[in-house]
């Protein structure tokens, strides 16, 4: 059987302990029941996901240099259906592990510095347009893999080292981008940053859709 431990701080709260021990046991009581436990959630309609996938696409514009938290959780999310509906691709996690970073990384599909390095001509408010860390801009990539190619694609990294493999399955199941995808990035400045959001957006729709259908699929 599975144990749950609770921490519950209580600095100056002794008079509240026996009213808080006693709704926490009947919510947990009520949670292990089965014909008590629906009170706590409602299962939510397709179109309703719809909505709220849209909304999050939306909340993307703006600057962000560093990784919002719902990006990060839609991320996880995504990924975690994925595996559940294919179990296989876990082992690529597995064999990446490290003790100190953990299994993986969010990855910049696009690096930072390649869009710094295309809007730096912009004015500061211009710049603020181009969101690095637009969902349609990550994936997840294995602390091995994102750790060694640093502020390039995975394709460049393999190009300056011939001996890397690399599994195109397991990239494609991350959600990384075909080669083609991300030619743009060679691109003038310009030319660049048109595409850039193109790209980003046809991404952020694609990964709204099969979230979508992962959800009417597995729950």
């Amino acid at each position: 059987m599975e144990r749950l431990a609770i921490v519950v701080p209580c600095y100056n709260e002794e008079e509240v302990l026996p009213e808080t021990i006693r709704r926490l046991i009947t919510l947990l009581n009520d949670l292990n029941s089965l014909e008590k436990r629906s009170k706590y959630w409602s299962n939510i309609k397709a179109n309703d996901w719809a909505d709220a996938l849209r909304i999050f696409a939306e909340s993307q514009s703006g600057v962000s240099k560093t990784i919002p938290q719902r990006n990060k959780l839609f991320i996880d999310f995504l990924i975690s259906m994925k595996l559940k509906k294919n179990p296989q691709y876990m082992i690529h996690y597995l064999n990446s592990a490290d003790e100190k970073s953990g299994y993986l990384d969010f990855e910049h599909i696009v690096p930072r510095k390649i869009i710094q390095n295309h809007i730096k001509d912009l004015t500061t408010s211009q710049q603020n347009l181009f969101n690095f860390s637009h969902v349609g801009n990550l994936c997840y990539l294995t602390v091995k893999d994102n750790r060694s190619k640093r502020e390039k694609t995975i394709y460049e990294y393999v190009e300056d080292r011939p001996s890397y493999t690399f599994d195109k399955d397991y990239l494609k199941f991350n959600g990384y981008p075909e080669k083609d995808d991300l030619k743009f990035i060679h691109y003038s400045n310009s030319d660049f940053r048109d595409e850039y959001s193109k790209f980003i957006k046809y991404r952020t729709d694609t990964l709204c859709k099969e979230f979508l259908e992962l959800v009417k699929e597995l729950y």
